[in-house]
């Protein structure tokens, strides 16, 4: 109390949370609770004596109480919001207080305060403008605030900063080493900068701790499923979606695992789910697409492809995933459409430049293909696919040794590839023509 007083007199260095930190020691305290005594035996005084002010006065630490002693709060100890009603008590003295000092001269005095203190929320509500701003505001104020460090480690990963979150993470670990969600989130930011291992301890322990958490049991799924670990992953997705079925995001990853596992009828229902959830979410429709061409259901793949398209017509993935159900569909000017949306929007996937230079060369546009295979093997020079068709373009346009070192290039990344072997084999016993333009 005697801390709200300070700041109702002088708002400065205002917190938006203290934490949780609790007195351990009267000694803490022994000077603001003299003070609260005072002010409660003088309002016991005024009640006797002048009762309009005492029961003001009574007001105000009635209205204070119930947040502030009589009902504990121990997620949030200090609060400065518990302070917004008695303010008007505080208001109120102040009013009668300058009113009974100096008369009619009071009102540009209380105007001149007024402005001031306005000016002073205005400044404060810079503070607000958002979460980042607003968590980084309150360490600065109270380093040792666990929870902020969590919020401020979380706002970091979102925004994809690892080193931001990793601080913050860390930060929060030390001052409480439960803390799930502060161990969820160092081992995010583990997992993401590929320490894998040390991952999974993390969410192990933050699961050790509560295992009761959804959020912890999603994480650690996704990064067994990542590593690997698909059985293992599928567990952990069960158990969340038991802690909380009506979160579309854990049911799509799900159907991801179950689709990885071999299971694609189990996979279709979640991803339906999922859909049937966040029906405006593309990723969704794009990925309920790719389990129904799974499983040969290829006009309905298409008609969620589509849909995802109209959700976002800038989606890359679905662009490239409708010109594949196209492409198997023997609709190939569809497909191409579609591939060359998705390479205009991604110039950077490998995949993408595969697809529309293979369907450019089934159109007998090999020249117009070649560029496309050529910026595939140089985004991924491990793609064997792209290497193949790459070397294919350079045989039809009559670069033999080109031809050569490609095939060659695939067989040493994939030595038991039979077709490359063979078209080798036969280029070796060819002389190279002159290039064909």
């Amino acid at each position: 109390m005697a801390l709200y007083l300070r700041l109702v007199l002088w708002p400065q260095s205002l917190v938006f949370d203290y934490g949780t930190a609790t007195v351990t020691h009267l000694s803490e305290v022994f000077g603001p609770a003299l003070l609260v005594l005072a002010l409660l035996g003088l309002t016991l005084i005024a009640l006797r004596r002048r009762p309009a002010l005492g029961l003001l006065a009574a007001y105000f630490f009635l209205l204070l109480a119930p947040s502030s002693s009589v009902v504990p709060i121990a997620t949030q100890t200090i609060a400065e919001h518990r302070m917004y009603l008695p303010l008007a008590v505080i208001a109120t003295f102040a009013v009668i207080g300058l009113h009974g000092l100096i008369g009619r001269g009071a009102f540009p005095v209380l105007v001149a305060l007024s402005v001031s203190f306005g000016f002073v929320t205005a400044r404060r509500n810079r503070d607000y403008r958002d979460e980042l701003t607003l968590w980084s505001d309150t360490i600065a104020k109270v380093p040792a605030n666990a929870r902020a460090h969590i919020n401020l480690s979380t706002l970091h990963l979102t925004a994809g900063d690892l080193a931001g979150a990793l601080v913050h993470a860390e930060a929060a670990i030390r001052l409480d080493s439960r803390d799930p969600t502060a161990l969820d989130n160092y081992a995010i930011v583990l997992a993401q900068s590929g320490h894998v291992p040390e991952a999974l301890k993390q969410f192990e322990t933050a699961l050790r701790f509560a295992p009761a958490n959804a959020d912890a049991h999603y994480n650690f799924a996704n990064t067994l499923a990542q590593s690997g670990r698909t059985g293992d992953a599928l567990a952990h997705y069960e158990t969340a979606l038991l802690l909380r079925p009506s979160s579309a995001e854990f049911h799509s990853n799900f159907a991801n695992a179950l689709l990885a596992a071999g299971r694609p009828e189990d996979a279709l229902a979640h991803y339906r789910t999922a859909v049937q959830l966040a029906p405006a979410k593309a990723d969704f429709h794009v990925n309920l697409g790719n389990a129904l061409a799974w499983s040969g259901h290829l006009p309905e793949a298409v008609g969620d492809f589509e849909l995802a398209l109209r959700l976002d017509p800038n989606s890359a993935r679905a662009h490239n995933n409708l010109g594949n159900a196209f492409a198997t569909l023997n609709r190939l000017p569809e497909a191409l459409a579609h591939y060359e949306a998705a390479v205009r929007l991604a110039p950077d996937s490998s995949e993408y430049q595969d697809n529309l230079g293979s369907t450019l060369a089934q159109n007998g546009r090999v020249a117009d293909a070649l560029p496309h295979f050529e910026s595939a093997v140089r985004l991924q020079p491990t793609l064997v696919q792209a290497r193949q068709n790459l070397a294919t373009a350079y045989v039809y346009l009559g670069r033999i040794a080109d031809a050569k070192f490609q095939f060659g290039e695939a067989l040493r990344l994939k030595p038991d590839f039979t077709l490359a072997r063979e078209k080798l084999q036969l280029l070796q016993l060819l002389p190279e023509p002159p290039h064909r333009n």
